[in-house]
């Protein structure tokens, strides 16, 4: 699985490079903004959707009487960001997010049977490369790809179970392709769909017959990758010259 996510990953990759090539090569001498550089400030809210699409987020093991078995559930991401445009198609993306998936696990043990649902939250500090392509008067294309910092702040126990992290940060590839407006007087509204992908586990959930401590019975590793519905709005931001940054540096 892991080898087919590199492989998805590595042609979404190539796409993205070349639709910015693209859209580089479409851009008119006057439309080629170098002495402007538009920073705009937004907001963004993801719902997860939960999918087994790109890769298998709900996992059933067996062992000896124990079937063992987690279902990511709708969770949500949700943040600030700031957006550099360098030209009217190119763009550097970052921000500060706060992510809470949520899964549910379900264990039959001989004739005893138990549920929980287990919600973990992190931190996102995600850094992008985002490349645009006009198709209407207002109306962007956009293909971003990059990386995500992820962090984790803590485990997390419920009666019979407990969900210990990897490690308290995590390194992911995200990517993202959707559609924006552009509005000089009301901002800019994004609508598109994003995935991120860990090469390592971001949990393990171990499932205790008795207390949670000691030797647990059975465990399942957590992937922490998601699909998601990603809904953005950038606050109107008036550009500024170069020149006149110039200006005002020397006075």
């Amino acid at each position: 699985m892991i080898q087919i996510a590199r492989i998805k990953f590595f042609l979404f990759f190539n796409l993205f490079i070349l639709v910015s090539f693209l859209s580089f090569s479409q851009q008119k001498k006057n439309e080629i903004r170098e002495n402007y550089h538009f920073t705009y400030f937004g907001i963004n809210y993801s719902p997860i959707i939960p999918s087994n699409i790109i890769q298998k987020n709900d996992v059933t093991i067996v062992r000896d009487s124990i079937t063992m078995s987690i279902n990511q559930k709708p969770g949500f991401v949700f943040g600030m960001e700031v957006k550099h445009d360098f030209t009217r198609f190119f763009a550097l993306q970052t921000g500060l997010n706060f992510i809470r998936r949520t899964y549910n696990v379900d264990v039959k043990d001989k004739d005893t049977s138990h549920t929980a649902s287990l919600k973990f939250i992190g931190y996102e500090i995600p850094l992008l490369g985002l490349g645009f392509v006009r198709v209407a008067e207002h109306f962007y294309a956009n293909v971003s790809a990059g990386f995500c910092f992820n962090f984790f702040p803590s485990d997390i126990a419920v009666s019979k179970f407990y969900g210990q992290r990897y490690r308290w940060t995590q390194i992911a590839i995200m990517a993202n392709v959707g559609i924006e407006y552009r509005n000089e007087n009301y901002g800019n509204f994004y609508v598109g769909v994003m995935y991120q992908h860990q090469e390592r586990s971001m949990m393990t959930v171990f499932y205790f017959r008795e207390y949670v401590y000691g030797k647990s019975n059975a465990y399942i590793g957590l992937s922490g990758n998601y699909l998601s519905l990603n809904l953005k709005y950038y606050f109107p931001q008036n550009p500024q010259k170069e020149k006149k940054k110039k200006r005002y540096g020397d006075n």
